[in-house]
């Protein structure tokens, strides 16, 4: 279940290179949870990556939690095949991306063991391009 768009308006984008670097504005406290996986860098999170982290909270969390992804990946990323000449258009479509910016909220938890929720989103850390910590809704005041 890899995630992209059904539709979109166009089927190639402009490289989106200059907005990564970029704060979100506000600042962002977990709405649906108590805990959260907030990034600490800006970048860009595939379809692939997303995927990974969902099948991990599945594998290890069960239903001993409820975890929600806000972003979604719309950014189609192209790439040429190699050994192809200059020239000829712009590559097909190779996965879909969501552009992350520095304070975003990537995966939010609720359950009722705090320690085993934390301990796997520490453990979803490893599994991202770029660095984010753990954010607890209860100790609002140190973000």
């Amino acid at each position: 279940m890899l995630l992209f768009p059904k539709n979109s308006k166009f089927s190639k984008s402009f490289s989106n290179k200059k907005t990564t670097n970029k704060t979100e504005n506000k600042k962002n406290i977990p709405v649906h949870s108590n805990l959260a996986l907030i990034s600490t860098e800006a970048g860009f999170l595939t379809n692939f990556q997303i995927e990974s982290m969902r099948r991990y909270l599945r594998r290890f969390v069960k239903r001993q939690a409820k975890y929600f992804f806000p972003n979604f990946p719309m950014l189609p990323i192209t790439k040429k095949p190699n050994e192809t000449r200059l020239g000829r258009g712009k590559g097909a479509n190779r996965y879909w991306a969501v552009v992350i910016r520095n304070g975003s909220i990537l995966v939010e938890m609720n359950g009722y063991n705090y320690n085993m929720l934390n301990y796997h989103l520490n453990c979803l850390k490893v599994k991202l391009p770029i660095k984010c910590k753990v954010f607890d809704k209860r100790f609002w005041w140190i973000l």
